[in-house]
């Protein structure tokens, strides 16, 4: 089937689709009555703009299935003038239209939707009950209805309750919550525990660190693994907690090789360890433990741990340990002399050095050994992690010609990151910065825009002397003056990395960089990033800038307020009350810009509004074997169309996986491979209740309503991104294989027949 042909038959079966919604439930409503009013709803819901009149009236319109698509458009909207309506929505006598108004106030953050949510908990049926939870979980509140269900709610309540506690841990009387934390680490039920865990992460209550580190060798492995991630949040900053975690740690870390869990258990709970351990080891191998009568942690063991995962035969944990390594290491100061003489180093961080660097491009005879080397990705990680162990002794061992000769992407952009951020002198950082130009790769561009801020801040800390400071403050304005200049990403960070430098001619430039940034997604980036770095200098300590400089800034803050999308008139808004440049009176609320805001308009090249549909199932083809998607066309009918289409006109052929986070998420879809491209256009938001669990398929976005063509895979559970982030379908096959996806692993899309 080619290409055209395949754009007539999925419009063949969205028209049938539509058509058939208007002729379910005969007994609710005329069909041609009922499939005119869902269009006109699923048009203002796509334009985000409805007269409130029209909408009130299908809000309360004898067709249930009417009154349920206006609840939800409501809600995706954002229409808080609708509130009372909504309210009254939940004594709808359809339970569904119930549940979706339920849902729709959860969408709204508004702070006085919580009162009426929780007076209908006590005798709603079990379905509206768990809506009204996952409303409270978003909506501002003081979580004491949450605590409540949480304990003694039923199981999927509580399961609710607790995800929606953790965001509004720190709303909650203290008292209450680590009462209601104590109490739930008792709990049997180990579908509640990890959410207890969780939850517990936000609480900053050491004193549960005892309990909690019973866990870390639980033989759930969900339960296990948030308990090493609690402990990493918890015990930062109390010695002898953080003793008694690390301790925990090391028993969950044997506990891995226990030969009942399976090599994804194993690999999940040593990530977590790993990660936990980069929170709290810090001052332990700095050796800067607080004179407490505790027995210090070695910096031998804990590096033992590290080396013992950079020897891990999964690659997650190999990149884990290397990444941790380099995150611990590489603050640590190292004396003058060593860098000339390696066995001046401490033991434990040679032995770092020596597994970090088995893991480089190998050499024979002098040259690159590709067929034997391993994962970019890991790769990546090692040059990292050597540079922050070696620190400017780098470039004098036998490490250099490995690093040197690597020629992938990843590698490169690592290794100036690590050279810029621990080895380099400050003239050899001017040599190297001064071969940066408009040609270099994109993502290069955006390593060395944060390798050379970190140098200098480095410089700082080292307090060299002003002149070196300063020339390498001129060339990184020169670098963030050459890439502002472009279209994609590298033009938007060199905009956010400008707010650290702040200055007339960086101001200057900022005007000029938001002025001809182009009207297109990149475009919204490259001015949410002006509008980043200006809220900085607004509310910073002030410079000198002519009048007419800042009448400019002003206008271009004031011109934000006005514009079409919701992120820039927030970040403007920001930088207005960040200093005095705007009068308070010049500056809107928040709500009215919500209120203000135009229709939007669809671009011709994405697929058309559609209505619920039976979507049809997608392969994902890689190198490591495919993986199916199966998409939610009922729940997410305009971005299942649009993925569709997207996947017809070939958009989706050898593209890469951009970004890979271990037991999170696989992420790809950028045009750019960088993360920040777009198909040139972005899709509204089609938020629901349908949980983040190992499998399911979501839409990246920077914001509400911002989401084009990039999408991830869940690897594991994550109630954090629900109702955030649209879900738009679910891996039904292959998911070993999407959990073994590396970063820039190409892959392209096809639709099942």
């Amino acid at each position: 089937m080619g290409i055209n042909d395949m754009t007539r038959h999925a419009g063949t079966v969205l028209c049938l689709a539509a058509l058939c919604q208007g002729l379910v439930c005969i007994g609710c409503g005329p069909a041609p009555e009922r499939s005119r009013a869902l269009g006109a709803i699923a048009r203002w819901e796509d334009r985000r703009l409805a007269d409130t009149d029209s909408l009130i009236t299908m809000m309360k319109a004898p067709d249930a299935h009417v009154r349920r698509a206006a609840m939800r458009a409501a809600g995706l909207i954002g229409r808080s003038d609708v509130q009372t309506e909504l309210i009254e929505g939940l004594d709808d006598p359809s339970e569904a239209v119930a549940i979706e108004a339920a849902t729709a106030l959860g969408f709204l953050d508004e702070p006085d939707v919580a009162a009426p949510l929780a007076d209908k908990l006590a005798a709603a049926g079990p379905n509206l009950r768990r809506a009204i939870l996952f409303a409270l979980g978003r909506a501002p509140n003081d979580g004491t209805v949450l605590a409540g269900y949480a304990l003694n709610g039923r199981r999927a309540e509580a399961a609710l309750a607790w995800d929606g506690l953790r965001n509004h841990a720190t709303e909650l009387d203290s008292t209450v919550l680590h009462r209601t934390l104590d109490e739930g680490l008792a709990l049997p039920d180990a579908d509640l525990l990890w959410r207890v865990l969780r939850c517990a992460e936000r609480s900053n209550d050491a004193s549960l660190v005892p309990k909690i580190a019973g866990f870390t060798t639980a033989d759930d492995v969900q339960t296990a693994v948030h308990a090493c991630r609690a402990l990493g949040r918890l015990a930062t900053d109390d010695p002898r907690a953080r003793a008694d975690a690390i301790d925990a740690l090391d028993r969950a870390w044997a506990r891995a090789d226990d030969a009942v869990r399976s090599s994804r258990d194993r690999m999940r709970l040593r990530i977590a360890v790993l990660g936990a351990l980069g929170r709290l080891a810090g001052p332990e191998l700095s050796r800067e433990t607080p004179d407490v009568d505790i027995p210090a942690v070695e910096a031998d063991a804990i590096a033992r741990t590290l080396a013992a995962g950079i020897r891990d035969e999964n690659t997650h944990v190999r990149r884990t340990a290397l990444e941790t390594t380099a995150r611990l290491v590489g603050p640590l100061r190292l004396a003058v002399e060593a860098a000339e003489r390696e066995s001046l180093l401490p033991v434990w961080r040679i032995r770092l050095l020596h597994a970090a660097a088995a893991h480089l491009m190998p050499m024979r005879d002098g040259r690159p050994d590709p067929a034997n080397a391993p994962e970019p990705i890991i790769r990546a990680a090692a040059a990292g992690a050597c540079c922050a162990l070696r620190g400017p002794g780098i470039e004098t061992g036998d490490l250099w010609p490995a690093l040197l000769t690597d020629r992938n992407l990843l590698v490169q952009s690592a290794m100036a990151d690590g050279m810029a951020r621990y080895c380099l002198e400050p003239e050899k950082l001017l040599k190297w910065s001064a071969s940066l130009n408009a040609e270099t790769p994109e993502r290069l561009k955006l390593a060395a825009t944060d390798a050379l801020t970190a140098a200098w801040r480095r410089y700082h800390d080292e307090s060299r002397p002003a002149e070196v400071i300063d020339a390498v403050r001129d060339e990184i304005d020169r670098v963030l003056d050459l890439f502002s200049r472009g279209r994609g990403a590298s033009a938007a960070n060199a905009a956010i990395r400008m707010g650290a430098f702040p200055s007339a001619r960086n101001l200057e430039r900022l005007c000029r960089i938001h002025d001809a940034a182009p009207d297109t997604p990149a475009g919204v980036d490259i001015r949410l990033g002006v509008l980043s770095a200006m809220t900085q200098y607004l509310g910073g300590d002030g410079f000198d800038a002519p009048d007419s400089l800042l009448a400019r800034t002003r206008d271009i803050i004031e011109r934000g307020f006005d514009a079409p999308t919701i992120n820039l008139r927030l970040a403007a808004r920001e930088a207005a009350t960040a200093g005095d440049l705007v009068p308070e009176n010049a500056i809107p609320t928040e709500a009215s810009l919500r209120a203000t805001l135009p229709a939007v308009r669809r671009d011709p090249r994405q697929a058309p509004t559609t209505l619920p549909f039976d979507a049809p199932k997608v392969r994902c083809v890689t190198a490591r074997g495919d993986f199916v998607i199966e998409l939610d066309g009922r729940r997410a009918p305009n971005t299942s169309a649009t993925f569709l289409r997207l996947i017809e006109e070939g958009f989706y052929e050898n593209l890469k996986f951009h970004r890979v986070v271990p037991d999170f998420v696989i992420q790809g879809g950028c045009p750019e491979g960088t993360g920040w491209g777009s198909p040139g256009f972005t899709i509204r938001s089609e938020w629901s209740r349908r949980p983040y669990r190992r499998g399911t398929v979501g839409i990246a976005h920077s914001g509400k309503d911002t989401g084009g063509s990039q999408f991830f895979v869940a690897l594991s559970p994550q109630p954090h991104l629900d109702g955030r982030y649209t879900v738009f379908g679910t891996v039904v096959s292959g998911m070993k294989v999407a959990e073994m996806i590396q970063p820039d692993d190409t892959f392209r899309l096809v639709i099942e027949p």
